[in-house]
């Protein structure tokens, strides 16, 4: 078990009253390894892409060329595309920036009559989508 889970646990206790105090608190957190990051091949991606169902195309492409989390993509404006100068810019809540990237050529979608405040990944009339 993890130590930031037991410890997560043990405090439940203190709050439901089983414990007066978590003993664990005091503990110097452990290093965690540092995992090495597997990235997509081309084939994978293509794959990926060509498997998605078409509902759903738009948001993998926009995952896979940007690097941005589900959150990131579902809060994206119509606004935050600049389809003139070919920039993104997405708001990295988990980091706290924003980072400006080239619209890659597969993300050139065409804006339907929506307004520039409603969201790009929607279900309908520019609500949020829940993906």
């Amino acid at each position: 078990m993890d130590q930031q889970f037991a410890s997560r646990i043990v405090s439940e206790a203190v709050l439901d009253g089983h414990l007066d105090r978590n003993p664990l608190s005091g503990l110097k957190k452990l290093r965690e390894p540092k995992r090495t990051r597997r990235y997509l091949s081309k084939d994978e991606i293509a794959r990926l892409i060509e498997h998605s169902p078409k509902y759903f195309r738009a948001l993998v492409i926009a995952a896979v060329y940007t690097g941005a989390r589900k959150g990131e993509l579902t809060r994206l404006r119509w606004s935050d595309l600049d389809f003139e100068r070919g920039r993104i810019t997405l708001v990295r809540s988990k980091v706290g920036n924003c980072d400006v990237l080239d619209l890659h050529p597969a993300l050139r979608m065409r804006r339907k009559k929506t307004e520039l405040h409603d969201h790009v990944f929607c279900r309908s009339a520019g609500r949020r989508s829940r993906t």
